[in-house]
Parts: structure tokens; C-alpha cells; sequence
């Protein structure tokens, strides 16, 4: 019997988790705001810790965990690379998970963000028209197409498709699901439940994407390496 790859097994674990948080988020939300209108402490607090959108809760310590993985594992490819080329890219995409990772917590973009609807909206509420990611969604969109450019002259085309979709998926859901929930009131089940859900779901998935293709990029193309480190992780613990 064949086993499975480790890429493999990783991508099942990490979907079955993002999910099993997601579906949480739905039923807590739902219970909090359709049912009890907000008004049980403890229902209040528990779907808190369970809010995609709350900076402190389960699933944005998961989402930075993520990027962290994302991270490491980029790094690592990026040392076993010998050309110049692959071990730029690789170094980039770890960079770029770190700092995720960091924002994760940190909320680095959201700070830019008000800072930018703040010089051109003042303190007028974000709306789809005055928000301030049309301003930097443009530039995101740049950088995310020069990393495919990048990615497609050194890595694999597996490889590349992987982290495209890992792309298009944070992009849609950081940007374009972000400015759809500034149109519905946000105290309802729809944008607090359904659309901000949504928005996190799809970053999640891109990034279990991203960690996916490096992983599966390591075990295609480095598996030695892969089995060596393995090997001297069980001898380090025992």
C-alpha cells in the first residue's frame, strides 16, 4: 500500500482544522446574536475566543501559527537551494510569512490602513467608495503579480499554480470580501457571522495552500533532506 505524502497528509489536517474553526465561529455567532441578542455574558465571551475576526482568539492565533509554518518552512527550502534564483524566491516567500505571521497579532495593516482613510476620508465611516484599501490593494495586487512573475522563472509549475491560488485566495478574502462587509450593518448575524467568516475562511485556506505547496515542494524535490531532518528530530527527543 502506497502512503500518502506528507504534503498530503499536512493539507488534510490543516483544512479539517480550518474548517472545524470555521463552522465554530458560525454556530457561536449565530447563537450569540440570533439567539440571544447578545445578551448572555458567557455566550458573548466564548464566541469571542472563537471570532475569526478577533484579534484575541483561537483562530488568529491558528492564522499566525500558519504564516509562521509558512515561514519556516520557506526558510528552509531557501537553504537547501544551491541557485541563486530559487533561493531568492524561497527567501522572499519566508520573509513574507513572517511578517504575515507578525500582522497576524500586531495589527500592522490595520494601522496603516486607518492612517491612510484618515488622510484622504478624515473620519468619515469606511464605506466601499471611501475606504482606504483602494488605495492599497492596487499596489498589493502589483507586488502579489512580480512574486508569481519571480516564482515562475525559478520554481516548478506545480509550484507556481499552488501559490497563485494561495494568492488569489488571501487577496479575495483580505480585500474584496473586507470592502463587501463595510456595506451590511455590522451588527448582525450576516456581516459578524456570514461575511467576515468568509473573509477569514478564504485567508486561511490560502495560506494552508502556501504551506502545502512548500511542503509539497520540499518532499518532490528534496525528499533526502526531508528524511534526514526527520531522522535527527527522533534522535534529538530520544
Amino acid at each position: 500500500m502506497t502512503k500518502k505524502p506528507i504534503a498530503t497528509k499536512i493539507l488534510f489536517i490543516l483544512l479539517s482544522i480550518g474548517f472545524l474553526l470555521f463552522l465554530t465561529h458560525l454556530a457561536l455567532q449565530y447563537l450569540n446574536i440570533v439567539v440571544h441578542y447578545q445578551q448572555v455574558g458567557s455566550i458573548y465571551e466564548l464566541s469571542n475566543r472563537f471570532d475569526l475576526d478577533d484579534e484575541s482568539s483561537v483562530p488568529t492565533w491558528f492564522s499566525q501559527a500558519l504564516f509562521l509554518v509558512l515561514s519556516v518552512v520557506a526558510f528552509f527550502a531557501a537553504y537547501l537551494q544551491t541557485e541563486k534564483s530559487k533561493k531568492f524566491t524561497w527567501s522572499v516567500i519566508g520573509l513574507i510569512g513572517l511578517i504575515f505571521s507578525i500582522d497576524e497579532v500586531a495589527s500592522l495593516h490595520e494601522y496603516v490602513l486607518q492612517l491612510i482613510h484618515v488622510q484622504f476620508f478624515q473620519d468619515s465611516t469606511a464605506t466601499a467608495y471611501d475606504n482606504a484599501w483602494l488605495f492599497v490593494a492596487p499596489f498589493l495586487i502589483v507586488i502579489f503579480g512580480w512574486l508569481v512573475w519571480v516564482m515562475s522563472r525559478s520554481l516548478p509549475k506545480r509550484t507556481v499554480m499552488l501559490f497563485a491560488l494561495s494568492g488569489v485566495l488571501i487577496l479575495t478574502g483580505a480585500v474584496f470580501i473586507d470592502l463587501l462587509a463595510v456595506v451590511e450593518e455590522r451588527e448582525t448575524f450576516l456581516n459578524q457571522g456570514v461575511i467576515v467568516s468568509l473573509e477569514e475562511l478564504l485567508e486561511i485556506l490560502g495560506v494552508i495552500i502556501a504551506v502545502y505547496a512548500t511542503v509539497d515542494f520540499l518532499e518532490r524535490r528534496h525528499k533526502q533532506a526531508i528524511s534526514e531532518s526527520l531522522r535527527a528530530l527522533r534522535k534529538n527527543k530520544s
